[in-house]
């Protein structure tokens, strides 16, 4: 393969491997506008694409979830430094998720500033989570219920003893 082709095929190459990755990936200039979106986000937000790039998603997320996802995306942009944070998303339909998000800043040549994200949605891990904490509190109710009456057993055993010797 000669090195143009190689040049013309990676791009289309990248763009599939992008849209073919289950966890959304997303790219914002500067201006914290969408440049980059793959399918997994999209799906995620329940939006089109064409909905997505260009613009911010201010007027589609609670304040609160903006509000957080800005200040790291600055923090990011400005520093450099990597940012993996859990936070909830308002996903499509209104439904809250619990995500992972990974980002990351990016300088071109012309030295612009992206910021690059990655989300991991670990939504189902938490409710599992949950319900095995639920669980684990009923299994220690219930040992400490069995403990007592174990105690109270050989208190009265001792009492039985003793009246039983005392006779």
């Amino acid at each position: 393969m000669d090195e143009a082709k190689g040049v013309g095929l990676s791009e289309k190459f990248l763009d599939n491997i992008i849209n073919l990755t289950g966890d959304p990936i997303f790219v914002k200039d500067v201006n914290f506008k969408f440049v980059l979106a793959n399918d997994a986000l999209c799906t995620m937000l329940g939006m089109k694409r064409e909905d997505i790039i260009g613009k911010t998603l201010v007027e589609s997320l609670p304040k609160d979830q903006m509000d957080t996802f800005l200040r790291i995306d600055r923090m990011v942009l400005d520093s450099g430094k990597e940012n993996i944070n859990e936070e909830p998303l308002t996903g499509k339909d209104g439904n809250v998720l619990t995500i992972v998000t990974k980002k990351t800043r990016y300088i071109d040549e012309n030295g612009s500033k992206f910021l690059i994200g990655v989300i991991h949605d670990i939504t189902e891990r938490k409710k599992a989570e949950s319900k095995l904490r639920e669980k684990v509190d009923e299994l220690q109710a219930a040992n400490k219920i069995m403990i007592d009456r174990e105690l109270k057993m050989v208190e009265l055993k001792k009492k039985i003893e003793k009246l039983e010797g005392g006779a």
